[in-house]
């Protein structure tokens, strides 16, 4: 699943800026985040018990120390919200950052798997 909605992002990506629908890129790049921290959760049979992609890398972090090196923060968008107080990456710079945190916690979880 994190790897199909990892591929549908990166095909948004790939579009010209002004083409691109930062929030729902930003909304995907939110799931196949949960969704790879999960995997790795499972693969290590520990129930990811996270609610929030916060807590479900910390999980990660508790199972293998190389997931510090993670910055989920651009994924957590920290820096900008909506009227409604919800976060999503309105810039095509603040995507292009969460979609670069999430491509290297795709290479970390799959590698941790394949080894």
């Amino acid at each position: 699943i994190a790897n199909n909605e990892y591929s549908l992002a990166m095909n948004e990506m790939m579009r010209p800026s002004e083409e691109v629908v930062q929030m729902a890129v930003c909304l995907r790049i939110k799931r196949v985040a949960a969704n790879y921290f999960r995997a790795f959760l499972l693969f290590q049979k520990v129930d990811a018990e996270g609610k929030t992609i916060a807590d479900l890398l910390k999980q990660c972090i508790s199972a293998d120390k190389d997931f510090t090196r993670i910055d989920i923060a651009p994924v957590l968008c920290r820096a900008e919200k909506t009227e409604e107080n919800k976060m999503y990456c309105l810039s095509h710079g603040g995507v292009q950052d969460c979609f670069d945190t999430i491509s290297l916690l795709k290479k970390l979880v799959i590698g941790k798997i394949n080894q």
